[in-house]
Parts: structure tokens; sequence; C-alpha cells
């Protein structure tokens, strides 16, 4: 019996401790502690590993929501999305399933979205002109440091100019983000 109990916390123990996540070290991009909607978002900063907020625009939609995914000091991965109308600006958090919320982090993971740099820092010129395109803005902000990333029209200016590691990484990220149906989860 004593044998069982002790395969049991030891089970509990290592899977608990193998679904952690690994955390990049974060480097490059600008360093951003101007986090968006702060009076909303910063309890949840205060209780977490990890936080990456990311928002996509276009020239026709100011108001785009505010994502929010967080590994909280619960060991447990959240999703929360803050509206950005006019007349909304409240925090809710959204049931999206773990393995969803899990994808998503190793999209940012996998395409060295920690280590990758700003566009701003990237010395290209490209002669292409985009007036109307869409821009992704993200924050990474874990307890040692805090980063800045922001896009403009990645896959028009990529497909133009091929050859950006950054913004290929932006656009397999934003690939992965935008493939969820956030709505049924509402």
């Amino acid at each position: 019996m004593r044998q069982s109990i002790l395969i049991l916390l030891l089970f509990l123990f290592c899977a608990n401790a193998f679904c952690q996540p690994k955390i990049p070290v974060i480097k490059n991009g600008q360093d951003d502690n101007r986090v968006p909607y702060i009076r909303l978002t910063q309890s949840i900063i205060n209780n977490s590993e990890v936080v990456i907020i990311y928002r996509g625009f276009s020239f026709f939609s100011q108001h785009s929501p505010l994502h929010i995914i967080n590994y909280g000091v619960d060991k447990k991965w959240h999703y929360h999305e803050i509206a950005t109308t006019a007349n909304d600006s409240a925090l809710r958090t959204i049931n999206l399933p773990q393995d969803s919320i899990i994808k998503i982090w190793h999209a940012f993971v996998d395409n060295d979205l920690f280590i990758i740099k700003d566009e701003k820092e990237l010395n290209e010129s490209c002669p292409t002109h985009v007036n109307d395109g869409a821009w992704i803005d993200i924050n990474i902000i874990a307890k040692t440091a805090a980063k800045g990333l922001h896009y403009y029209a990645a896959a028009v200016i990529e497909e133009d100019c091929p050859g950006s590691k950054e913004r290929q990484s932006i656009i397999k990220c934003l690939d992965v983000i935008f493939s969820f149906d956030y709505e049924k989860y509402k």
C-alpha cells in the first residue's frame, strides 16, 4: 500500500514537472515595459511565470481584441481577451482548451519570438509600398525581462522582399494564432 502511494505521488510530481513550460531567455526586440491595458492585465502579470499579449490590427479594424495567454502560478495555462471597442474594455477569461493554448505557446517558442528582432531593428530596405496592411503587436513578459515586437504587413512584405527570418517566424506564428475559432469558446 505504501509503495503504491509513493509511486502515485512520484507520478503526479513528475507529470506536473514535465508539463511546466521551459521559458526561453528573452533577447532582442524593443525593451518594452509599456503593457497595453495595464490596469486590466496587471493581476495576470503578477500571478504568472510568463505572459504573452498580442493583438492584430488592420486599417479597417482599429478595435481588435487584445489576446492574452499566460502560464500562471497555479501551473495552468490561461487564455483571456480584452475587447477594445470604444464602449468595452473588460477582461474576459475564455475557456480555450489547454491543448489549444499550448499550441499557441509552442507557436511563439518554436518560431523564436523570444529571440527575434523587432521590425525596427531589421536593416532591410524593401521597395514595397503597403498603405493599408495589417500589423501585429506582441508583448512577451517573463519574471526577468519583457520585450515588444511590432510587425507591419509581414506576409505582403515577405512576399515582395523574401528572406527575412524574423518576418517568416512572425508569419508562421500568426498562422497558428489565428487558426483557432475563439468565438465558440466565449
